[in-house]
């Protein structure tokens, strides 16, 4: 299977306003945006978890989307596992 991508956006900034006599102003206009987008290996977006309101949202291919996010979870947590056998394979060679 080719490489499909997960992007996570949890918030968004916008730009810094400058204020008067060249300081800038640490004014932020940040507007929390929980979504979670699913893209197939052309990057395009295939699927979309909305989370801010009240319900949880879903637009997109159910089928496609669930593909890449299950693939998405199995590599991670094989990746972890594979991290953490690493280190214990170091530390008992490092006890020897």
């Amino acid at each position: 299977m080719e490489k499909q991508t997960i992007k996570i956006n949890d918030l968004e900034n916008y730009p810094l306003t400058y204020g008067e006599d060249s300081h800038v102003s640490h004014a932020f206009n940040v507007e929390q945006n929980y979504t979670l987008e699913l893209s197939n290996s052309k990057n395009v977006s295939v699927g979309r978890f909305d989370f801010n309101g009240d319900k949880l949202k879903f637009e997109g291919d159910v089928e496609e989307s669930a593909e890449i996010f299950i693939e998405f979870l199995l590599n991670s947590f094989n990746g972890h596992v594979n991290d953490l056998i690493e280190e214990e394979v170091k530390r008992r060679i490092g006890e020897r």
